[in-house]
């Protein structure tokens, strides 16, 4: 019986140690399989690059106090030695609208210079039109026609044209005559229809229209991807009578910079 007695006891205490091992075995697989999940997930996890925020526009503090006036306001053009130094408007789907009207947007024969509503200023297209009225007083546009001299422009051969965050010097490619075509006129370039070129096709079209008109070289060169002012006058050579001057951004010109202000809307 003693034998016997003993005989169960080792079988027992086998049997409980087989389970033991039997449960930390199980365990050992288990952690090693959360493990191995674990590494598996790290290593599938994707990467994730932080956005980074954009960096707010800054307005030229020189053009603040008018914008907080007239938020129509979209630059300001300026020639060295000349009357032209004034703001220039854009106001989208009204092409007209500062035709007549002051930069208080009351009545004013002599209108204040404004955009082209077909031109571009927040995604700039190769070529923004600014019109303006040729007073005979030279307020406005009435000092323009006098680029049609030669020794006039060797006085004042750069344009300057700051939009709301972006100074720019502009060089003149050329100053010419033209005049406003009829529908039935389907041949001839209408600088006052360009406002950017899609190809190279289109801008050498534009550039080569300008120096065959021009009323002398003024030594300027261009590469496709140039961008470009068009300033235009009325002019009474002809029946509907332009005058215009095209000039190009020197390319080491543009720039943004100022003090915090509300951004354009």
């Amino acid at each position: 019986m003693n034998l016997n007695k003993k005989l169960n006891a080792i079988i027992i205490v086998l049997v409980i140690a087989c389970i033991v091992a039997g449960v930390i075995v199980v365990k050992k697989v288990l952690v090693d399989d959360v493990e191995k999940e674990v590494a598996v997930q790290e290593e599938v996890k994707p990467t994730i690059t932080p956005v980074p925020t954009p960096t707010p526009k800054v307005m030229l503090p020189d053009l603040v106090p008018y914008y907080e006036k007239n938020q129509d306001t979209i630059g300001w053009l300026k020639i060295d030695g000349t009357p032209i130094d004034y703001p220039v408007m854009f106001t989208e789907g009204d092409n007209e609208f500062y035709l007549y009207r002051s930069f208080d947007k009351a009545d004013n024969k002599e209108g204040t210079l404004y955009i082209d509503a077909n031109s571009q200023i927040s995604t700039p297209n190769t070529n923004i039109i600014i019109y303006g009225h040729n007073m005979k007083n030279d307020t406005m546009f009435g000092s323009l026609s006098e680029y049609a001299n030669k020794s006039y422009y060797d006085a004042h051969p750069t344009i300057t044209f700051n939009t709301l965050y972006e100074q720019g010097t502009y060089e003149i490619l050329g100053a010419f005559y033209a005049k406003v075509l009829k529908k039935s006129d389907t041949t001839s370039f209408r600088y006052y229809k360009y406002f950017g070129a899609e190809t190279e096709e289109e801008y050498n079209t534009f550039v080569n229209y300008v120096k065959s008109v021009r009323e002398y070289d003024t030594g300027v060169e261009t590469k496709y991807g140039d961008r470009f002012i068009t300033l235009s006058t009325c002019s009474y050579h002809v029946e509907n009578g332009r005058f215009a001057v095209v000039a190009r951004l020197k390319e080491d010109a543009s720039q943004t910079q100022g003090n915090e202000a509300e951004p354009v809307s």
